[in-house]
């Protein structure tokens, strides 16, 4: 799986798509959960795209972060959003780009009890 975030300049102009691949979201008693696999894609406003952390992913198999298989997963997510970026397939021809926030939202607080919790996923060949 993969999310798409939009980066804008200073001055709000949104110039540049990432890609994060990651594990599907689930639920769980404390919240969603998720964890990132390393593989991104960088994709201007014109539609050319590079691969980041290519060298990070190669790193974590060595260290048996990741299996083989995995990173084999994870490439092959990371070419799917490339396709669906070359045929400017959803979620990148949806119009999100043009999308402003309501100025009255405010920025919610997490409950005082919330926490962070880090798995270590192991796993290698």
């Amino acid at each position: 799986m993969y999310s798409v975030w939009f980066f804008e300049t200073k001055a709000g102009i949104r110039n540049s798509y990432y890609v994060n691949i990651e594990e599907e979201f689930t639920r769980s008693d404390s919240g969603i959960e998720t964890s990132d696999l390393v593989l991104d894609v960088l994709v201007s406003p014109d539609r050319i795209y590079a691969f980041k952390d290519e060298d990070e992913l190669e790193l974590a198999h060595r260290a048996g972060v990741f299996s083989t298989a995995k990173v084999e997963q994870i490439r092959q997510v990371a070419q799917q959003a490339v396709k669906d970026v070359e045929h400017w397939e959803f979620p990148f021809n949806a119009g999100y780009e043009g999308f402003q926030p309501d100025p009255d939202w405010t920025v919610p607080t997490l409950p005082a009890d919330a926490n962070w919790e880090f798995e270590d996923v192991a796993g290698g060949d």
